[in-house]
């Protein structure tokens, strides 16, 4: 008997997610937990050749690192939940999103991703800037790290009703079968925290590796819509 140490990605995670983050990372938790535990019954139920047991163990140490990987997502995930209250304020969020765009600009050339972006002319937000900073810059960066090299990232912005509505479009690198979560999809999962830890939205659907995450915020105004890229 072998333990694997990876597991399928549950259909949560393929389609828009139906459970919080924190549920979600309890639940990808419990298959390295099981699967070291079988580890280690199988190494102390008889004497086996030292080349099995040398191979046990070897898993039983992915599985570990597997664990210790999203007991830091959980770590990251408290604390989002243990800040203090955002401090309001009015700002332009296009203009923290063309930041955070600029500032990635370099990690997408070594990938050689394209990356586009359609914007609201003045999409005026009330936030906590700091933290609305902090979270368009993680989430950007964890598409990044996940998107497949040479594909386009589409990034808009716009005035959808009474909210400001923000999507990110990419395709993802295709993972070997029953790949186990990556630190891409990890970081995803505590940027959705942080979002909804200021009131936003999020909504993440993936068909055929062709991912698109939206959040949503309330506005204050409405301006018309124009184009460039970065």
């Amino acid at each position: 008997m072998t333990v694997s140490a990876s597991a399928a990605e549950p259909a949560e995670c393929r389609t828009s997610e139906k459970r919080s983050p924190l549920a979600y990372l309890l639940h990808a938790l419990n298959q390295p937990l099981t699967g070291l535990q079988c580890a280690l019954e199988l190494a102390a139920a008889a004497p086996r050749e030292p080349q099995r047991d040398l191979q046990t163990l070897r898993e039983a140490l992915t599985l570990t690192g597997r664990m210790r990987t999203i007991v830091e997502a959980l770590n990251q995930i408290a604390e989002l939940q243990n800040r203090p209250m955002p401090h309001l304020e009015i700002f332009d969020l296009q203009d923290l999103l063309r930041n955070a765009v600029e500032d990635l600009r370099p990690v997408a050339g070594t990938k050689h991703l394209r990356v586009s972006l359609a914007c609201s002319a003045t999409i005026r937000v009330q936030a906590d800037r700091k933290h609305i900073s902090e979270f368009l810059f993680r989430m950007l960066d964890a598409v990044l790290g996940e998107a497949l090299s040479r594909t386009e990232i589409r990034i808009e912005a716009s005035l959808q009703a009474q909210n400001a509505q923000l999507s990110v479009a990419w395709t993802a690198t295709p993972d070997p079968e029953h790949a186990a979560l990556s630190r891409s999809q990890l970081a995803l999962l505590m940027v959705r925290a942080g979002w909804e830890q200021v009131g936003a939205n999020w909504t993440l659907d993936n068909r055929d590796f062709r991912r698109r995450c939206t959040v949503s915020l309330p506005l204050l105004q409405e301006q018309n819509l124009s184009d460039w890229e970065i």
